[in-house]
């Protein structure tokens, strides 16, 4: 019997082929479009095939204690100075939805730093992702404002928050008009943006992971509406992040939007190493990539050990998810700068699979060329 979280990626395997490959916005940026366009055609190279990736840290105010989160440039600069490599995608929060501090608006979604950093990494030719760990639209003007489920009483009726006349609604407006103005900075900026909206689609200690399938999918379709049609906002590729809880490392479509409202398939990779309990596939028209590529671990607090061999994780993408087309590793002690040995460091970012900063010419892509 055929796995109820493959069998739509079959039927829009089936349906998709032979289409030619168009972001989901139809009026997506000429530059929105070459990225988009290069990381499709990424599989198809024998080297610089799979795009390096790490996050910076999310978007915290001045005066909050984060506990390390904060956006800077440091770890990017520790790898670079074990590998000799520039990570050739730099990724960022756009809200750390954890922090129990007043006025969660201001101190979980400052994009002041972030985008200085962002548009400085762009400019020396590295590529963009964002993603978030939105707090709770009931928490919007209350102390603190939670990502998981730990401070609301009841679970959240996402249908409230593509309902007018909600409070949820409205609350999420705010919300979604915050990101908007970081996104329109960079925008201006001719930033494209890998926007990963909902991470981890069915993960149940999210606010968004507990929703029905066609709850989720409302709200998601709500989500790139307001951003596409009414914000304007061109700059955006979406990723739609399938990440399942049947196990650490499982896929699930049964929240997927539809092939009109995503760019990128993607998949968390938060397991060591060895083959995907459920095997994924890229989609014929859509770019597939490791959206989290990181290492769990029960240490204590936030201790740099450097103790994984980080190859291992780029092992398991050729033999198992060769078709992907970037990965992006967490920061902190869940990625290589806090768990992989210097070796395995300069392995990764030196391997002939792997595509860094100044090795991505995605602006002589040819739009006309298919």
């Amino acid at each position: 019997m055929r796995s109820p979280y493959l069998s739509a990626l079959f039927l829009t395997v089936a349906a998709g082929s032979g289409n030619a490959i168009e972001p989901a916005n139809p009026n997506a940026s000429q530059s929105a479009r070459k990225v988009l366009k290069y990381l499709y055609d990424l599989p198809n190279r024998k080297d610089n095939r799979l795009i390096s990736g790490h996050l910076a840290g999310g978007s915290t105010g001045p005066g909050v204690q984060d506990g390390g989160y904060r956006f800077r440039m440091s770890e990017i600069n520790y790898l670079h100075e074990v590998s000799g490599q520039w990570v050739g995608l730099i990724g960022a929060d756009y809200c750390v939805g954890w922090i129990d501090y007043p006025n969660p608006l201001e101190s979980q979604m400052y994009y002041k730093d972030v985008n200085r950093g962002l548009i400085d990494y762009w400019n020396k030719g590295g590529l963009v992702a964002i993603t978030h760990h939105q707090f709770d639209p009931r928490e919007l003007y209350t102390d603190g404002g939670q990502a998981f489920f730990r401070q609301a009483k009841t679970r959240l009726d996402i249908s409230l928050v593509y309902t007018p006349g909600t409070t949820e609604y409205d609350n999420f407006r705010v919300i979604m008009d915050r990101w908007a103005e970081g996104l329109q900075e960079l925008e201006d900026h001719g930033v494209v943006v890998l926007w990963r909206p909902f991470n981890e689609a069915t993960h149940d200690g999210k606010w968004w992971g507990v929703a029905p399938p066609e709850s989720f999918k409302k709200l998601y379709r709500y989500t790139f509406d307001y951003m596409t049609r009414v914000k304007g906002l061109d700059n955006l590729l979406w990723v739609y992040d399938g990440h399942a809880l049947k196990g650490v490392n499982a896929f699930t479509l049964s929240h997927y939007p539809g092939d009109e409202f995503v760019d990128v398939v993607g998949l968390t990779m938060n397991w060591d190493s060895g083959e995907p309990l459920q095997p994924t596939h890229p989609y014929p028209n859509k770019v597939f990539a490791c959206v989290e590529f990181n290492v769990r671990t029960q240490l204590p607090g936030h201790t740099i050990q450097r103790e994984y061999d980080y190859m291992k994780k780029l092992e398991t993408v050729k033999t198992h998810l060769p078709y992907a087309s970037y990965f992006m590793s967490w920061d902190r002690i869940w990625g290589p700068y806090g768990r992989g040995t210097p070796e395995s460091v300069r392995q990764l970012y030196n391997d002939p699979w792997v595509a860094n900063r100044g090795e991505i010419p995605w602006q002589k892509v040819d739009l006309k060329r298919r």
